[in-house]
């Protein structure tokens, strides 16, 4: 390898040792130091890549946004499995119109970076932005003013790196699958369906109206609040009865709003009952409850599981692009809030709490 201290050729030379394209990967590069010889040598021991999240509109990495949590927590997983001398880091991040190169946000998840290596004593050598990885493309550091053109360099092999998969993000224990739940879940979806097919087959299929979707999920809201631990069939109910869009703009309402909170339990026991890929719905319900109440640890891992369920979910994209910018929560609550009206309009009650029958229904908050 050249020395470190040559930017443009080091950056070159690993760079054309990646095994294939990369677009948008942040690699993390634990860097050892020989000293056998009379001169000190460094070289890149391994490396790590991990992929930056794609956010719709602005492809971010700022302070909350969804890929910065898994950069950091890789970075510590290296550190403890290989207890590197230093670590350099290198930005692979798409030019684009109108934006300029570096990003403030590169910078930022350089300093959080920072931080997180100096508290476990390891140096961050030195950062790099590069918009592309052939010879010819923009490099640019993150620690100082320097900046350059990648050269066109010889494939030369850098015999001490190897490419390891990254480190699975971490995921609360609360929103763990449960595979036994889940294949009894699983059954009792299937056991709808069959159903559902049985009676279109005889021509007395009657699609339930959106109204009682609504109610059905709403019931199932206050039975966890009472304590109740629904049963696999009450679980596959509740998901099927989400597939109505007015059903999900109604519970984003409620969701985003002050009883927020009050609706979490019910997500929770979805996104560790229901079988892959039938979570995403579910877990964006608890994303923006999360969101909207700063709870941003939470409301990252329930999205991270939205957009490995459904990684093309509009309204996931949407809420990765608010949480990448930092909308405050009170935008999303009013963004939100319509879902209210819907409900008025449909007849049915919002209220959270076990309640008779009756005609009220919950306005919308200020």
């Amino acid at each position: 390898m050249p020395p470190i201290q040559d930017p443009g050729t080091f950056l070159a030379e690993f760079l054309s040792q990646v095994p294939r394209s990369q677009h948008r990967t942040v690699f993390l590069l634990p860097i050892r130091t020989d000293t056998t010889d009379r001169d000190v040598d460094m070289y890149v021991d391994l490396y790590r890549g991990v992929t930056l999240y794609s956010t719709g509109q602005d492809l971010g990495l700022a302070e909350e946004n969804i890929a910065t949590t898994p950069i950091l927590a890789h970075c510590a997983d290296l550190c403890e499995r290989d207890r590197p001398d230093a670590v350099a880091v290198v930005i692979v991040d798409d030019p684009r119109l109108y934006r300029a190169v570096p990003r403030r946000a590169h910078r930022d998840v350089i300093a959080r970076l920072r931080g997180q290596l100096q508290a476990d004593s390891v140096v961050l050598l030195d950062a790099w932005t590069v918009t592309g990885i052939a010879p010819g493309q923009h490099w640019q550091s993150l620690i100082d003013n320097r900046a350059g053109v990648l050269p066109a360099t010889p494939g030369l092999l850098i015999a001490q790196v190897e490419n390891l998969a990254p480190a699975p993000d971490p995921i609360p224990a609360d929103l763990s699958s449960d595979p036994d739940l889940g294949a009894e879940v699983n059954r009792a979806l299937r056991a709808l369906n069959q159903a559902r097919d049985a009676t279109e087959a005889l021509g007395i299929y009657t699609p339930p109206s959106t109204r009682e979707l609504l109610r059905l999920v709403i019931d199932r809201l206050r039975a966890v609040l009472r304590g109740a631990t629904l049963t696999a069939v009450d679980l596959a109910r509740v998901e099927v009865a989400m597939h109505d869009e007015t059903v999900r703009r109604c519970l984003f309402a409620l969701s985003s709003g002050p009883h927020g909170p009050r609706t979490q339990p019910l997500w929770t026991q979805l996104i560790r009952a229901l079988p892959a890929p039938r979570r995403a719905q579910a877990s964006l319900q608890l994303a923006v409850s999360a969101y909207v109440q700063a709870d941003f640890d939470l409301a990252l891992a329930a999205l991270r599981t939205v957009l490995t369920d459904d990684h093309s979910e509009p309204t996931g994209q949407s809420l990765a692009d608010a949480v990448a910018t930092s909308v405050p929560a009170e935008l999303i609550r009013t963004a939100l809030a319509p879902g209210y009206d819907l409900a008025v309009e449909l007849g049915v009650d919002l209220t959270l709490d076990p309640i008779d029958e009756g005609p009220t229904v919950t306005p919308p908050p200020d």
